[in-house]
């Protein structure tokens, strides 16, 4: 049961960062503390096959 909490929370972490971001499919600049950092959200297909839209977030440290 462990291992679907972490999914859980990953997937809720997900949408939490999608909400705050202001754009898809570019990086956004950030400052995490510790020098210039980006963030994006990106199209990729979506793993349960459906047509709906599924945006991966990606973090450059």
């Amino acid at each position: 049961m462990q291992h679907q909490d972490a999914q859980d929370a990953i997937d809720r972490l997900q949408q939490d960062i999608l909400a705050l971001l202001p754009t898809r499919d570019e990086w956004v600049k950030v400052n995490l503390g510790y020098g210039p950092s980006r963030v994006g959200a990106w199209r990729v297909p979506n793993p349960n096959g459906s047509g709906a839209d599924y945006y991966e977030v990606r973090v450059v440290m």
